[in-house]
């Protein structure tokens, strides 16, 4: 039980321990069949929000199947891919299986498109994202929109204006020089066929029974409800390279519940891309990290992203006697840095990375 309530909620056995004990040998000693103090035992549950139980055997119902997982019995079609792209729409008419539906979703309407392209990633929707489209609501300016116009080519992108005869969608071109300009897109009201929002998008197959499919929040409209608990958090668009590195996404989803359990408000989270092999092997170029702009007092060999010549880099930071800082990699080639406190100006430090992730 312990085991899975630390893997569900993205906890090491050693931030457990010392966080209820102040040593790291509590869960150790538990899994080793060395059984604590009850105090120990007892204070080690409630701070994984479980429940101490003594007494006989009991039944517990476990929630029924939509509850459980957040998807229905229930299916919907899925229609083919939408094109999120500066170049064109797509008219990908393969009959494709149906993909369960959403519990929380009542549109018997609704259906499923895959997004192919990169122009809406900085409104949340990546390559091969599953976008739910409901045609029983009404398409508003700011939505995320799926159109599909009279020749059968479908698309998304956001609506920015709805003007007598016309609508005008926006995407994004790709990055230039560490700079991302947006791109419209106007079209005849007589040459749409169908104007409907998304009103979800899912990272991984819908219903999957691994649960690999993570629900994406819109990033322009906070407000609205997060399904499951996800946290969208956005690349900073310094720390990408023109023409970026394949498989590093502008935005991940991480569950509110894991960021409060690492100490991160969801306000302090921001990703930051290796742009550079200087933390190689620990951080190599197809690599991304989570950080905490919380924390920017430096501890003693953690990984740090800075801001140093307008760039935002991911380095060692290490404080010496007389406020000497020495900023390092860990490429075995990579030179230290060391400024004196007179310098100390010619860095900024965003925070602490907490987490990372890396793309072969």
């Amino acid at each position: 039980m312990v085991n899975e309530a630390l893997a569900s909620q993205g906890i090491s056995a050693r931030k457990a321990s010392f966080d209820v004990v102040g040593h790291d040998g509590l869960v150790r000693d538990i899994r080793a069949g060395r059984i604590p103090s009850l105090d120990r035992v007892k204070a080690l549950f409630e701070y994984l929000g479980l429940e101490l139980y003594f007494g006989p055997p009991r039944t517990v119902a476990g929630p029924p199947r939509e509850a459980a997982n957040g998807w229905s019995e229930n299916t919907v079609p899925f229609i083919g891919l939408a094109k999120c792209s500066i170049t064109g729409w797509a008219d990908d008419f393969r009959e494709r299986d149906p993909l369960p539906k959403p519990a929380w979703i009542d549109d018997e309407k609704a259906f499923w498109v895959m997004a192919a392209g990169q122009s809406m990633e900085r409104e949340g929707i990546i390559s091969g994202d599953h976008c739910l489209v409901s045609p029983d609501r009404e398409a508003r300016v700011g939505d995320r929109v799926f159109v599909k116009d009279t020749l059968g080519a479908m698309t998304i992108k956001r609506l920015v204006e709805m003007n007598g005869p016309t609508i005008k969608l926006r995407g994004w071109q790709p990055i230039r020089d560490e700079a991302q300009e947006e791109f419209f897109d106007e079209r005849p009201l007589e040459m749409v066929r169908e104007l409907f929002p998304v009103v979800a998008v899912y990272r991984g197959k819908p219903g999957n029974d691994n649960h690999d499919a993570v629900f994406i929040p819109d990033p322009r409209s906070p407000e609205l409800p997060r399904h499951d608990g996800m946290v969208l958090v956005e690349v900073m668009i310094d720390s990408l390279k023109a023409g970026r590195f394949p498989g590093v996404p502008s935005t991940l989803g991480f569950h509110q519940r894991w960021l409060h359990a690492n100490g991160i408000a969801a306000k302090n989270a921001a990703l930051v891309a290796a742009i550079d092999d200087e933390m190689a092997p620990t951080l190599g170029t197809h690599s991304i990290a989570l950080v905490n702009r919380a924390l920017v007092q430096i501890e003693a060999n953690q990984i740090y992203a800075i801001r140093r010549e307008k760039k935002v880099l991911l380095r060692r930071l290490e404080t010496l006697t007389g406020g000497v800082l020495i900023i390092r990699g860990d490429n075995p080639t990579s030179q230290s840095d060391v400024l004196p406190p007179e310098r100390a100006g010619d860095i900024e430090i965003i925070g602490k990375v907490i987490w990372s992730g890396h793309h072969n």
